[in-house]
């Protein structure tokens, strides 16, 4: 209320953030994998924490939409978690049972985070909500920090072929593992 916001403008504050955490995973996957996860992970959750304080400070629709951009972009780190549980369990069995965990998880995570958000905003107001989310980012990231790193020393790396940057070839983010090689 207090922006003077369409419902339709309403709407599109959880759209934009869904079609940004989307767009912007397969980059933060293809970071994580040359840059490590912790790194990237512990980058992603400060944006998400930016994007959450943006919300609950957005003095207007536009600005909220803005902010709600740059979460969804900080998002877009929860695909890591499936690389994170490949390379920390190292029995089959129990990594499948996580593994189906997070993929079971997920999507009711997407499906109910906009009602369950709604609920606790009805009750303590949604700039709350945004402040309580931001709050929660910050806390993770010392967790995170906990976390091994996945990639080895830099000594103990193999030497890559040319790949594709994401930054010139769109075809880079679709497809990680693309030997520039194959496109000459």
């Amino acid at each position: 209320d207090d922006l003077d916001a369409t419902d339709q403008e309403v709407s599109l504050t959880i759209q934009i953030n869904w079609v940004l955490r989307g767009h912007a995973t397969p980059g933060v996957g293809y970071l994580s994998d040359v840059h490590g996860r912790k790194r990237v992970v512990c980058l992603t959750l400060l944006v998400y924490v930016a994007g959450a304080l943006g919300s609950a400070f957005a003095p207007t629709i536009g600005w909220l939409l803005a902010a709600r951009c740059v979460q969804g972009v900080g998002e877009a780190a929860s695909i890591v978690t499936s690389a994170i549980i490949r390379d920390t369990i190292d029995e089959p069995r129990e990594r499948m049972r996580v593994q189906a965990l997070f993929t079971t998880l997920r999507p009711l995570m997407l499906l109910g985070g906009p009602s369950i958000g709604g609920a606790v905003g009805a009750a303590f107001g949604w700039r709350n909500l945004m402040r309580a989310l931001s709050v929660w980012g910050a806390l993770t990231i010392p967790l995170v920090l906990l976390l091994p790193e996945s990639l080895p020393p830099p000594a103990d790396r193999p030497k890559r072929r040319a790949q594709c940057s994401p930054v010139c070839n769109p075809l880079a983010i679709l497809c990680p593992g693309l030997d520039c090689t194959m496109l000459k």
